[in-house]
């Protein structure tokens, strides 16, 4: 796992993470263009979807583990030196990021062709059969769900994770599919980013 930063290290960090079957620039690049001045931006390139990385995405489980891992690591380090279409998948793509519903052209365009059919199946599987663990209601920390109003399956996981997360802030914005809002409207991402800070 590769993670790009951005920005002056002793700004509010930030830490962006793509989606699935997309690269951290397509998500993010603009964004982060218009947030580096004010913060420390972290982008963690997920596994299996670097295109400078022969890696594949495992697991839900997985990916934080490697977050968490690569970050203590470079703590530890600095303190020593003072994130084409698969066509046998397209079936449960449709299901899951619900095309017809938003723009398919922009998500065709932010989709990363190189990703592996395992990494595919393994995100896909994740996302149908993942189960927020029960020791996450003992987070303090303040969480913000957003998502477009056109993804059902994203406004029931909202749902669930709200039971278990009661201080959740949950926010749809209208008529944005999957991802939209960074990868279609940058800026409007960013003022509502910059709001929460």
């Amino acid at each position: 796992m590769e993670f790009k930063e951005f920005g002056d290290s002793r700004n509010p960090k930030i830490m962006l993470i793509h989606g699935m079957a997309t690269t951290w620039d397509i998500c993010y690049k603009a964004a982060i263009d218009e947030l580096k001045n004010d913060f420390f931006i972290i982008v963690p390139v997920l596994d299996g979807h670097n295109p400078n990385e022969q890696s594949d995405f495992c697991s839900i489980q997985d990916a934080p583990i490697g977050i968490f891992s690569k970050l203590c690591t470079k703590l530890l380090v600095s303190q020593i030196c003072r994130v084409k279409e698969n066509r046998p998948f397209h079936f449960l793509m449709r299901k899951v990021m619900e095309f017809g519903k938003f723009d398919e052209d922009a998500f065709r365009k932010a989709f990363f062709s190189d990703i592996s059919q395992k990494s595919i199946m393994n995100c896909l599987g994740q996302l149908l059969e993942y189960k927020i663990p029960k020791n996450l209601s003992t987070i303090k920390a303040d969480v913000t769900y957003w998502y477009g109003s056109h993804e059902s399956f994203a406004a029931k996981s909202a749902r669930n994770l709200k039971k278990v997360l009661p201080h959740l802030k949950i926010r749809s914005f209208e008529k944005y599919g999957h991802g939209e809002l960074f990868t279609k409207y940058p800026k409007q991402g960013v003022s509502e980013l910059k709001r929460l800070f």
